[in-house]
């Protein structure tokens, strides 16, 4: 019910924010959706940061009550800006946000309780159908470069 989801995004957001560094905003985006922006100084500090925090969700028995324990996961998505070799692309916050959505829900399509993040768009005078189509499409099609820490199958 709503009063176990509510008490499951607080431990989840405490979680989170004892994993996060302190210069990192950690934003509940709308229902169980969050937002994360951090500043990078390597792509690996993205992918570091991803798996640290899929890794402490899925390690934690979230004790609801003396009853009731719940193992949850999280699927992380994300997207490096700026993320062209051409530097005087401005992408807007909001098509940000629907490109780390879209790599959000390559994860969960494709595994859950992992992270998918746009490095590269490659092809940058196709960004708004890198937008509008599933991100597999644009990584097939070369519009866009990913790294991922989906278990190859």
């Amino acid at each position: 019910g709503h009063d176990i989801g509510d008490a499951v995004l607080i431990e989840f957001a405490r979680k989170i924010n004892e994993t996060i560094r302190e210069s990192d905003m950690f934003i509940r985006w709308g229902g169980e959706e969050f937002l994360l922006v951090a500043r990078l100084f390597d792509i690996e500090d993205y992918h570091r940061i991803a798996e640290r925090i899929r890794n402490v969700i899925s390690q934690t028995k979230f004790e609801l009550d003396k009853d009731l324990k719940l193992n949850i996961s999280c699927t992380v998505g994300g997207v490096i800006y700026p993320n062209s070799s051409d530097l005087t692309i401005d992408i807007p916050w909001t098509q940000l946000v629907k490109l780390a959505d879209n790599a959000l829900y390559m994860g969960k399509r494709q595994q859950r309780n992992c992270w998918v993040c746009i490095d590269e768009i490659t092809e940058a005078n196709v960004l708004d159908l890198i937008i509008q189509q599933d991100l597999e499409d644009s990584v097939k099609n070369k519009q866009v470069a990913i790294s991922h820490s989906m278990q190859r199958t």
